[in-house]
């Protein structure tokens, strides 16, 4: 399959914009084109590891990808040289690279969803060497997971939380991996369509021993969700997405979410009003109302 790599003079570069501007400047330095100024501006000001210049100007390309979650064009033109770029690694055996690329560009999948997008693209060429690309990005992916499971288990746990909601992102649901991205790993709040009522889950360690069942709606119609409320999946599901999502957690030894997952695909049924569907689909409600 082949894709374009958009010509650094292109001026499509100044209609795909990332967060912060244009962002052909940075693509060439990561790609080896142009050199990295002795100081590069630091746009992830808050990060405290001591990185060096190329490294700072690459997670300067990704937070103008990536910025609050929100989905920016300049991802249509720079996906065709991540997956340059991450060729490039797997051919050097750079395990921490190839992680970085993954992570980053899987968490910016996850920001290509419907509701993330206030825009009309109209150049269908972009489009469709863009969507070409994300199909070669999910085959470097597959490979280097198929190639590294031993080393991947071995990551800490933040990394290894962020590559498997990339993993979620790139071969299962982007939108499920943008709201595990925002913070659902740990809590979320959830909304039904039905009755308009809302509640609140939380995965904290103590709400897996709490019960909250018998806790009554409040005047502002917000509950608390006990785990306790909610039926998880406890065998494989005719979802074969989902089933290789699990079995990948479980390779990777990732405890917490292969705990925790089973239960935003298992069903809830709402207190006041006795919809039941999955805890996803009242999560994903509350995002859309």
């Amino acid at each position: 399959m082949d894709i374009k790599l958009t010509p650094y003079d292109s001026k499509l570069w100044d209609t795909y914009r990332g967060a912060y501007g244009n962002v052909c400047e940075i693509v060439q330095i990561i790609m080896g084109d142009l050199a990295p100024s002795p100081n590069p501006l630091k746009l992830r000001r808050l990060d405290p590891e001591d990185k060096d210049n190329y490294r700072i100007v690459c997670d300067n390309l990704f937070e103008n990808l990536t910025h609050q979650l929100s989905f920016y064009q300049a991802t249509y033109l720079v996906m065709p040289y991540m997956v340059k770029l991450l060729e490039q690694k797997n051919a050097e055996n750079d395990f921490d690279w190839q992680l970085v690329i993954i992570c980053e560009m899987g968490i910016c999948l996850a920001t290509d969803i419907p509701n993330n997008i206030g825009f009309e693209i109209k150049n269908e060429e972009v489009i469709e060497n863009y969507k070409a690309s994300v199909t070669l990005f999910k085959e470097q992916t597959k490979q280097f997971l198929n190639e590294n499971i031993e080393q991947l288990k071995s990551l800490d746990d933040n990394t290894k939380s962020l590559f498997v909601t990339a993993l979620m992102a790139i071969f299962v649901d982007r939108e499920t991996a943008f709201i595990l991205a925002s913070g659902a790993w740990e809590e979320s709040e959830i909304f039904c369509s039905t009755c308009e009522c809302e509640g609140y889950i939380s995965f904290d360690e103590d709400d897996f021993d709490e019960d909250d069942s018998d806790e009554e709606l409040s005047d502002e119609e917000f509950f608390k969700i006990s785990l306790k409320d909610i039926t998880p999946i406890t065998t494989k599901s005719g979802n074969d997405a989902y089933n290789w999502y699990i079995d990948i957690l479980n390779k990777l030894e990732a405890e917490n979410e292969a705990a925790i997952i089973p239960y935003y695909y298992g069903t809830l049924t709402c207190p006041k009003c006795k919809t039941t569907k999955t805890v996803m689909n009242f999560i994903k409600d509350f995002y859309a109302s």
